[in-house]
């Protein structure tokens, strides 16, 4: 080494400028390749905090004062609620003006996006939910093993890539774990509303004409001009029409003079049948003008009465008389087979076949009300034995409907229904209450349940952080 530097000592300031000549070039080299490796590296990591989640973990978007909702977690009841709403139907999301295929944020309603129209129905959801949860924890109550286990399984059944990229397992699992905390409680709370019979007809007796209600036919004749100030009639003809009409005084006189003024519109007659079907409808007398209201008191079938409104006037005829409603419902159980939980169709049916021959060992209502707490992946009703209780006609999906509604129907009859949903294994219990008696007794319970709830809002705290909770689900 001293050898070396004595050969080099009378170049040694030569040297030492090519050195820094040489070290200036290469720190510039470095640099330049530094600025290379960190830029794939945030790449890399940017790219794994969007698919790990860890970004909507981070968000913390609704508080209380024991429990927290993440963004990943908001995803899960955000999707849902959006699911809900898109599988209303073509007709009812054309009404709406809403397009299936486009994103939610994209389009409108009364100026606010749809994506925040049902973020404020999911808000609405998770601070109720939090409160219920609140107050779960102070009474001790949690979810016994049994309970557990299905919300296991119904978070194994979940299609994670339908809640976009990060959300886990764990997140679709707590978040389900919290809701069917919430809707124990929420069932304790309701068990302690329960009215009887005489507070029904105490009510009733008390307020008799909000539960009355008739059957009507209406037509309505505008003048109104049109944005190109055109009308479809003069007031003339319209006050013309409006005397002919009122002057039916039955229905077959009424549904002739429509059909006439339809056919010279020039309606077809499938057309016009359609149009009568419509102007039919069922309505509460206390909602319909006090009018109205007084008229039909005193009113036989098939008078009319005139309404006079801005640029139109409306011709009603009575159809039935002012009454209560004294249909019939029914008690039904069922243990359901979602398809969407199994490979296809048959083995949502074979599953479905298993379970009804397992209860045909042993075919009583308790150990179907058993089955269906322990198989039933009806969320609604697999924590009530399966039960449905108060059923009215046209209220559940067609298949299930016709079943519960066969005038043939007796107590103890049972069966598999396939509808749009999967396979439902069926028990029907017996009828239920009329139609009047389930109106009051709803009305008094949710009154009942409400002054609970309200309590407990009052008492526990939740904190909706707006800015964070716009970040949800922002691929949608």
């Amino acid at each position: 080494m001293d050898l070396m530097r004595a050969k080099r000592k009378d170049e040694e300031r030569k040297e030492r400028k090519r050195s820094r000549k040489k070290k200036i070039i290469t720190r510039t080299v470095c640099i330049a390749g530094s600025i290379l490796l960190v830029g794939g590296a945030t790449f890399g990591t940017m790219k794994y905090i969007k698919t790990s989640g860890v970004m909507e973990r981070s968000r913390v978007s609704v508080t209380s004062e024991h429990y927290e909702l993440n963004n990943a977690e908001m995803a899960y009841f955000y999707v849902q609620m959006e699911d809900s709403f898109l599988s209303s139907g073509a007709t009812y999301l054309g009404y709406m003006g809403v397009n299936p295929t486009l994103s939610l944020r994209e389009q409108e309603y009364n100026g606010e996006t749809w994506f925040n129209v049902l973020m404020d129905s999911v808000e609405k959801n998770v601070t109720q939910m939090l409160v219920l949860l609140e107050k779960a924890k102070a009474e001790g109550m949690t979810l016994t093993a049994e309970e557990q286990a299905k919300v296991d399984q119904e978070a194994d059944a979940i299609d994670l890539s339908h809640y976009g990229e990060g959300i886990k397992r764990e997140d679709v699992r707590r978040a389900i774990e919290m809701t069917r905390l919430a809707a124990k409680y929420s069932e304790k709370i309701q068990g302690e509303c329960v009215t009887t019979e005489d507070q029904w007809i105490k009510h009733y007796e008390e307020n008799e004409k909000d539960y009355l209600y008739w059957q009507q036919a209406s037509c309505t004749f505008s003048y109104a001009k049109n944005s190109s100030g055109e009308a479809a009639m003069t007031e003339a003809e319209a006050k013309k029409y409006r005397d002919e009409l009122s002057a039916c005084k039955d229905e077959e006189s009424f549904n002739k003079w429509i059909r006439q003024y339809f056919k010279d519109a020039g309606k077809t007659d499938e057309e016009i049948d359609k149009q009568l079907a419509s102007l039919v409808a069922e309505g509460s007398l206390a909602a319909s003008g006090e009018e109205r209201f007084a008229w039909a008191e005193s009113a036989k079938i098939g008078d009319t009465f005139v309404v006079e409104g801005t640029d139109a006037y409306t011709v009603y005829q009575l159809r039935s008389l002012p009454a209560r409603k004294e249909s019939q419902t029914v008690d039904v159980r069922h243990i359901l087979m979602q398809t969407e939980n199994y490979e296809n169709k048959e083995a949502a049916k074979a599953e479905a076949e298993r379970i009804y021959a397992l209860w045909q060992v042993k075919p009583t209502e308790d150990y179907f009300a058993e089955l269906a707490n322990q198989y039933s992946e009806d969320p609604g009703s697999n924590t009530l034995g399966g039960l449905y209780e108060s059923v009215q006609s046209g209220e559940m999906v067609d298949t299930f409907d016709a079943w519960c509604f066969d005038e043939k129907r007796k107590s103890g009859d049972h069966g598999i229904v396939e509808t749009s949903y999967g396979y439902h294994i069926m028990y029907f219990s017996g009828e239920g209450l009329p139609q009047w008696q389930v109106d009051i007794k709803a009305e008094l319970e949710n009154d009942a349940y409400l002054a609970v709830y309200n309590k407990l809002a009052e008492e526990y705290t939740v904190t909706i952080d707006e800015k964070l909770i716009s970040k949800v689900c922002p691929d949608r």
